[in-house]
């Protein structure tokens, strides 16, 4: 489990590494940022990473040396150009969550193709860079690749959460690992990760009251507080897991959603939200005290 990533852990270069993973961090942000020289990846330290890593120095006024450090402006720089880079707001509870949300709005930040089906393969981590906690860093498919940032459903409540709670994605529970919640999952992330409880509602009355652990959507608005912060999971039906999770807070739901013509990501009243689905059923985690 991993909270932050650092680009790269030791000296890459002249006087440094010239093999392993630091090296191939290296050579991937290179890439992922654009650069023309050919045959970059897939080797240790060479004449091609140096001159790559020289033309991005000298074009972007750096100085330019045969190495890079871990605090070197560099990488910061390639991962800019490379678009893998989120800002982290540094603030608590829903004012966090809303500045966030409004990079990802202004940035009209897409769905990622597939992940609605469970095959995401993006990764976001606080970033390990100057003892900060300024950004947050994609990775995909387990490699830094050029970007643009792309979120689901998944990967959005698991950043806003630790939003949420901490301000930005540098601290447990938080973990870049979404593998094991969503799609077909019967793992919740609310619950399993942050310790949101299951939310229940009570039915019927006197010897025939009973505790229910799912909620119709006109249960929604009585069963929750105003200053609360809730995760909705959509029942995912007969193939079991969540179909779609979302965030509640005062009767505005916070989401990245497919089928949307700008930014994924959307904020909406409750009411419209469950505008399509009637006929679902859904579980509430929380709340979270704002």
């Amino acid at each position: 489990m991993a909270a932050t990533r650092a680009f790269i852990d030791n000296r890459v270069g002249e006087k440094g590494s010239k093999h392993g993973s630091d090296v191939r961090a290296l050579q991937e942000l290179l890439v992922a940022a654009g650069t023309t020289e050919p045959n970059v990846l897939g080797g240790g330290w060479g004449d091609h990473t140096r001159k790559a890593l020289n033309a991005f120095q000298k074009a972007n006024e750096l100085p330019v040396q045969n190495f890079v450090e871990p605090d070197d402006d560099c990488l910061l720089q390639l991962a800019e150009e490379a678009e893998i880079l989120i800002p982290m707001p540094n603030k608590l509870g829903i004012t966090g969550v809303k500045i966030l949300h409004q990079w990802f709005v202004d940035n009209q930040i897409d769905y990622e193709p597939g992940a609605q089906n469970g095959l995401g393969t993006r990764a976001f981590y606080g970033l390990d860079f100057k003892d900060k906690s300024d950004y947050a860093v994609q990775r995909n498919a387990g490699a830094f690749q050029a970007g643009p940032v792309l979120m689901n459903c998944t990967t959005y409540v698991n950043m806003m959460v630790s939003v949420f709670i901490h301000g930005n994605v540098h601290a447990t529970p938080y973990d870049g690992d979404c593998s094991d919640y969503g799609a077909t999952s019967n793992n919740h992330i609310a619950r399993n990760r942050y310790k949101m409880p299951l939310l229940y509602r009570t039915v019927g009355s006197g010897d025939k009251t009973k505790k229910e652990n799912y909620f119709r959507p006109d249960d929604i608005d009585e069963g929750t507080e105003s200053a609360r912060l809730y995760v909705i999971e959509v029942a995912g039906g007969s193939q079991g897991g969540v179909s779609h999770m979302a965030l509640l807070y005062d009767g505005q739901v916070y989401e990245c959603t497919t089928g949307q013509s700008g930014s994924a990501c959307i904020c909406r009243t409750l009411e419209q939200f469950l505008a399509n689905k009637q006929k679902k059923i859904f579980y509430i985690f929380g709340p979270q005290a704002g």
